[in-house]
């Protein structure tokens, strides 16, 4: 993790590690604490996002866990931080989004759609990375079976793409997600299998089995949710490692 942070910090990121220990005037605008940085790689890249919103501690107490987010060769693999950086990228961007809905809900969202929202953000960066997976044709694009971490293709997204409109898109994904997040948990609820959004949100198998696997399922079969994932691919459209060698 200390190699990582001195990377990124190479990068003009500060990975906050030790609490109390502020980010530098110079990288006051791009910082992330290393819980939250295990959280949002987990759920992305991992598709764990039960794992990550319940249970962050384990993160970093269980050893697989820690060196799937930490310990994957940073060092020699400039592709993997092109990712990172863009992955941050899109948490700040995210996290901005959802401070500013839940301050001003210019959106309209109800008061179920709102706790929605706040209950599940790391779902909805999964939903992200199932639709990574989807418009570069990934392993896991097909099944929840192949959703994992293992084989997982980095490179750059977010960054590739030239317009001006990335924070309009994301909230629009962001506001259709969570539509349909609160459809699946209100199905679930009058089911009784959860009592509550937190309870919707707690585990791994009830996301991989209720949530992405719905979101793989209906973008091959339904036109709408085609549209849905043609209008935000191209936020996760990435470019080849030689392309990022390039740079």
């Amino acid at each position: 993790m200390i190699q990582l942070q001195r990377i990124l910090y190479d990068e003009g990121i500060f990975m906050e590690i030790k609490r109390g220990i502020t980010a530098p005037r110079s990288h006051s605008n791009s910082k992330i604490k290393n819980e939250e940085f295990a959280q949002l790689f987990y759920s992305f890249v991992n598709q764990r996002p039960g794992t990550a919103r319940s249970s962050k501690k384990s993160l970093f107490s269980n050893n697989s866990h820690y060196k799937s987010i930490f310990k994957l060769n940073y060092s020699n693999d400039q592709v993997k931080v092109e990712f990172i950086k863009d992955l941050i990228n899109l948490n700040q961007r995210v996290n901005y989004i959802i401070q500013n809905i839940k301050e001003h809900n210019s959106v309209g969202l109800s008061t179920e759609e709102m706790t929605i929202l706040v209950n599940g953000k790391y779902s909805l960066i999964a939903i992200m990375g199932v639709i990574y997976r989807i418009v570069n044709n990934d392993p896991g694009a097909k099944s929840i079976e192949d959703l994992h971490g293992d084989d997982f293709k980095f490179g750059t997204f977010i960054s590739n793409y030239e317009n001006d409109d990335i924070d309009d898109k994301l909230k629009d994904l962001i506001v259709e997600f969570v539509e349909i997040l609160a459809t699946s948990y209100e199905r679930e609820f009058s089911f009784g299998n959860v009592t509550s959004p937190s309870n919707f949100f707690k585990t791994d198998k009830k996301y991989l089995e209720k949530i992405a696997d719905k979101v793989i399922k209906d973008q091959r079969v339904s036109r709408k949710h085609n549209e849905l994932i043609s209008a935000y691919g191209p936020l996760f459209k990435r470019v080849s490692s030689r392309d990022i060698d390039k740079k």
